[in-house]
């Protein structure tokens, strides 16, 4: 489909380029390997695979308000887009972004680049689906493991149109399944829908590399191992008191900050409702590279506690309040960016 013909060039970025630290993507050479590889100590320590994952951050950005033309001018991303509905109710509730393109000189030994953007939650059918958080049987690759309902679903929706656009760059003479590098992105509910996509595009034989942001758990502990034996690299930031990654709750969650505390409470509080909806079992597909692990954050987020309970207290407007709610819940894309940028500039 083809959105408003208002143009977004400047909004419409480049494909992230190299200067990455070895080994973070993958070669048609390892496709023998063991499976893949967990990238969060060695993308923390690497400005440069930082500014990379921001050129996938921005795709998750444009996946959410990107309103001009599809396919975007000059080739840029992104060049293809579909829209469809949530398990039978708002239309266009799901969005994916993507662009076929040549592959980079960084990116030696693949002959295409498919990039996906999948769009995180952003109306109530998307938080129907959230909420659809019971775990059924996993069917996509080996079918091992269970998942999140709800994604599963909705990425039901998604997946023969995302392999269509993959299989259409296959035309070519010489390009295989083999020749295929493909960069999935997200944020929240499209983190989810990213991390499926690259399972599933991986077990059919695909390079895939995922960058999820700030999005929930999805799966069991099967599903979670068979995902790290299929998905060659795989990294996922969250930021410290974003409650989102934290949910499904899970008391198992180790605590070293007091974030930790604060989710640890939730889990306590949610134990009993989450195990009457069977919301329970869960467990993220690796650990997560957190952007603001340090004192500022939490100095941030406990002032911004303080002035929300002074302005419930003393009936504050809202046009008066004193509250910043991005550091209160910092969960949106614009957080996250600018979390990303001070990590980076560290």
């Amino acid at each position: 489909s083809c959105s408003a013909s208002v143009p977004m060039e400047a909004s419409a970025p480049a494909p992230p380029q190299g200067g990455l630290p070895p080994g973070f993507l993958p070669s048609r050479a390892d496709a023998g390997d063991e499976g893949g590889r967990e990238l969060s100590e060695e993308v923390r320590k690497s400005p440069e695979a930082l500014r990379w994952c921001a050129g996938l951050l921005e795709y998750c950005s444009l996946a959410t308000r990107y309103d001009g033309p599809v396919p975007a001018p000059g080739g840029r991303f992104p060049q293809l887009e579909y829209l469809g509905d949530c398990n039978g109710h708002v239309e266009n509730a799901l969005r994916v972004l993507g662009r076929i393109r040549p592959a980079e000189p960084h990116e030696e030994g693949f002959q295409v680049v498919a990039e996906l953007a999948f769009r995180g939650t952003r109306n109530i059918d998307n938080w129907f689906t959230n909420l659809q958080c019971h775990l059924e049987p996993n069917a996509l690759g080996p079918c091992v493991g269970q998942v999140h309902k709800g994604f599963s679903d909705a990425y039901a929706t998604i997946r023969d149109h995302v392999f269509q656009w993959i299989r259409h760059a296959l035309t070519a003479p010489g390009h295989d399944l083999s020749s295929v590098l493909v960069l999935c992105t997200g944020h929240s509910l499209g983190g989810a829908l990213a991390t499926l996509a690259a399972y599933d595009l991986g077990a059919k034989g695909l390079a895939a590399v995922c960058v999820a942001w700030g999005n929930p758990r999805l799966g069991d502990a099967e599903f979670a191992a068979s995902y790290r034996s299929i998905v060659r690299r795989s990294v996922r930031f969250v930021t410290k008191f974003d409650p989102v990654p934290r949910l499904p709750p899970s008391e198992s969650d180790p605590i070293a900050s007091d974030a930790d505390l604060v989710h640890r409470g939730v889990a306590m509080l949610l134990r009993r409702p989450q195990s009457a909806i069977s919301a329970v079992g869960y467990e993220h597909v690796g650990p997560a590279v957190i952007l603001d692990d340090g004192m500022a954050s939490s100095v941030a987020h406990w002032a911004n506690v303080i002035a929300a309970a002074s302005d419930h207290a003393v009936g504050v407007r809202d046009g008066e309040r004193q509250t910043d709610h991005q550091e209160l819940l910092p969960h949106m894309i614009p957080i996250y960016q600018e979390r990303l940028r001070d990590l980076v500039d560290g």
